[in-house]
């Protein structure tokens, strides 16, 4: 599609660009006169689908969107993507068994999303040249080769391998997974593209819902809380992939690559999490609180609602006391959920969580 014009869309084109212009500096290959793009391709997973699992199978619901945009937005996320910001759930190759028990669907993969932009290019130009009310709103083929392809892929290939496979199996797949990545680099070279920024994978062994799945040991979670095993694995296929980029760069040198560092960038979220902000004790709650650093306590959540919370607490622990007084052959028991949570806010690597424990006991 064409980039949108607003205001700010277009200051940001004007200026963001800048980024990709600079990293020409580095390298005698990323070498381009003018980053101006007409447009961007953007094949990726939930970390930059803006909605092709929702137009493909089923809406995505709420409470997804509710942050960000006040209501379902169509992607697996509650906000803007990396997309949103230059400017489905898919997977590099097939899962087959993996992903047919859970959904019983057929995976967007890499694959899958490439062939269908193979059909579109054709497809669009046919359009173009027939008139009418839609030819406007294709590019010109030419806009085809200046265009920005981003391939941002690899995360549901390791967050299914891990939960449902072994370590050892998803290692040993890293090799071809990057250079499928290569492949279809190649392939949508073979058509004109000459622009690609390739995202490498992020830390996923520092996401609840892996970290949930493994069964690790003390020493194999690190100082941000993450589980060191698969992130291993993760840092070997970026530096397959990395290899790969290099290869392509000697091999293509009239190709623009940007290798982008995800894993680093996502990583220090992790490790240095209130650099970026504080964290309450449910992030979603000091997402929508405008808190100075005294209403923070030691454990990171939020003073003034939490004394809400204790308030409440008191009162019903009242309402208890009123009625085993007044019911005396009735078993009332108040359990004091509020001192067991808080506790793993307060001291969670004494409960074996790592730092980061508010996404794992919402």
């Amino acid at each position: 599609m064409e980039i949108p014009t607003t205001k700010n869309q277009a200051f940001f084109f004007k200026h963001g660009w800048m980024l990709l212009c600079f990293a020409t500096l580095w390298s005698p290959y990323l070498t381009l006169r003018d980053c101006g793009f007409p447009a961007i391709f953007n094949f990726g997973d939930s970390n930059s689908d803006i909605g092709v699992f929702s137009a493909a199978y089923y809406p995505i619901t709420s409470p997804y969107g509710e942050t960000y945009f006040g209501k379902p937005s169509g992607r697996a996320s509650d906000g803007r993507l990396i997309i949103d910001f230059l400017v489905g759930a898919s997977t590099i190759k097939p899962l087959g068994r993996i992903l047919k028990r859970f959904f019983n669907l057929c995976p967007l993969y890499l694959d899958i999303e490439l062939t269908q932009f193979f059909e579109f290019i054709p497809r669009s130009q046919t359009i173009r040249k027939q008139g009418g009310m839609f030819a406007e709103l294709m590019l010109s083929n030419e806009s085809f080769s200046r265009a920005l392809y981003t391939i941002d892929m690899s995360q549901n290939d390791f967050g299914n391998g891990f939960t449902d496979t072994t370590i050892e199996e998803v290692n040993a797949t890293v090799p071809d997974l990057a250079k499928l990545i290569s492949k279809h680099i190649q392939g949508l070279y073979n058509l004109g593209a000459c622009s690609f920024w390739i995202h490498n994978a992020a830390p996923i062994d520092c996401l609840a819902y892996i970290l949930s799945h493994a069964k690790l040991k003390r020493h194999e979670i690190d100082r941000a809380g993450c589980g060191i095993p698969s992130n291993d694995v993760v840092q070997y296929y970026n530096q397959k992939l990395k290899e790969e980029v290099v290869a392509l760069r000697e091999g293509l040198p009239d190709v623009f690559i940007t290798y982008v560092d995800i894993y680093s960038i996502k990583y220090s979220f992790f490790r240095w999490p209130r650099k970026y902000a504080p964290i309450d004790c449910l992030a979603y709650i000091l997402s929508h609180a405008k808190l100075k650093r005294h209403e923070i306590d030691r454990a990171g959540c939020g003073i003034p609602s939490n004394d809400v919370v204790q308030y409440y607490n008191q009162k019903l622990k009242e309402e208890v006391v009123a009625l085993r007084e007044g019911l005396p052959d009735v078993f009332i028991t108040y359990v004091d959920i509020y001192s067991i949570k808080y506790s793993f806010f307060r001291w969670p690597r004494k409960y074996g969580y790592p730092s980061h424990v508010n996404s794992l006991v919402e």
